[in-house]
């Protein structure tokens, strides 16, 4: 599915950002700087989700304030992984989950890395492709992808501008009940 991904043990390793919203668990993918967290980090505040962050003293290294992950409930809304998302093949729908080393841990480019509640595995639903806005189609060429052997809706949206993307994402969901 990218060209950003690797083989690891019970999975692969993607370079992206995962988030469940409303219970509807998302995979945003793109380019490195192409806007992946500051996507989630919207779209989690948007719904009252993003509870005080806790930026990381880069020269203490302090122990983060979130030391274990939200109860997954049905319609939640929460961080799921960022930077490094382990794709998992599940019964229906591949998995997403972090690397124990970056749970909880978001960037929030140009302030840092910082620490917030996230839930441990979450089911995907989605997969939101970050492409540039000038190669960006008028019309969508692949409505769909392939993912730990299923069949994924693909949501392709313009990097750039953030209100544009929101309301591309918004019109998928609903599409998509």
């Amino acid at each position: 599915m990218s060209a950003t991904s690797v083989n690891a043990p019970g999975g692969t390793l993607h370079h992206a950002t995962a988030i469940i919203l409303g219970g509807v668990g998302l995979l945003i993918t793109g380019a490195s700087g192409s806007g992946k967290s500051r996507l989630a980090l919207a779209l989690l505040n948007r719904v009252n989700a993003l509870e005080p962050l806790a930026f990381i003293n880069p020269d203490t290294m302090a122990t983060p304030p979130y030391t274990e992950p939200l109860e997954s409930q049905a319609g939640a809304s929460a961080l799921v992984a960022d930077d490094q998302v382990l794709v998992t093949a599940g019964a229906q729908l591949p998995g997403a989950q972090a690397p124990t080393t970056l749970q909880g841990l978001i960037e929030v480019r140009g302030l840092g890395i910082a620490h917030m509640p996230w839930i441990a595995r979450a089911d995907i639903h989605f997969v939101i492709s970050l492409t540039d806005a000038a190669t960006w189609p008028r019309l969508p060429d692949a409505r769909s992808v392939e993912l730990a052997g299923c069949t994924i809706a693909n949501v392709r949206v313009p990097t750039g501008d953030l209100a544009h993307q929101m309301l591309l994402i918004d019109i998928a969901l609903g599409q998509h009940g």
